[in-house]
């Protein structure tokens, strides 16, 4: 099974290379600022992402989130 994970970079991307759950991940740019990677998925949908990004004027950053996917437990009245 897989999981497609989506995340919002800035508008002057052009090039991210990670890893997702400590797995090498290929990053596509989907739409606008959309980045997206087809992962193995997680058996407590919790993805840890570590990602370099590059920008259109060559500057390179690191960033690292979590990302919880799946079904969300929710008490309601």
């Amino acid at each position: 099974m897989t999981q497609a994970l989506s995340v919002t970079l800035p508008f002057n991307t052009i090039y991210v290379s990670g890893t997702v759950n400590g797995t090498d991940a290929v990053w596509t740019l989907t739409r606008d600022s959309m980045w997206q990677a087809i992962v193995p998925r997680a058996a407590n949908d919790i993805y840890h992402v570590d990602l370099t990004i590059i920008n259109g004027e060559g500057a390179s950053s690191q960033t690292e989130f979590t990302l919880y996917y799946g079904l969300m437990s929710l008490i309601t009245d």
